[in-house]
């Protein structure tokens, strides 16, 4: 069923999440003051993908879906960076998920517009 498909997607994106923390966080001591960058460009691939499958089930299959966010896999990135630096800042990270769903609409709608089929 589609909830139970949901569900298994939902729990295979929280390893993901939390196996790619685990990765900057072992780089921690390594990369010193420059951890930020790693925050953001971790959580940005991670809420990137996150976001734009999140919108782009609401109009495709999921099939279609992992093949436009492949084949945009660098413009999703840089959006999700994008949305990661400012959850840094208190009370603005309040306000990033809102900002980032319309984004990512935005987002899907013009790649999906400039991909043909």
């Amino acid at each position: 069923s589609s909830d139970l498909e949901g569900m298994i997607a939902s729990v295979n994106f929280l390893g993901v999440v939390i196996l790619a923390n685990l990765v900057a966080l072992i780089l921690w001591p390594f990369v010193g003051p420059f951890i930020p960058l790693v925050f953001w460009a971790v959580n940005g691939w991670l809420l990137g993908q996150e976001y734009f499958t999140l919108v782009a089930y609401r109009h495709m299959d999921r099939a279609s879906a992992k093949g436009l966010r492949r084949m945009h896999r660098a413009t999703i990135w840089a959006a999700g960076i994008l949305m990661a630096a400012p959850l840094s800042v208190p009370v603005v990270n309040l306000f990033i998920p809102v900002f980032g769903v319309a984004t990512f609409t935005h987002i899907f709608h013009a790649l999906a517009r400039q991909t043909p089929r």
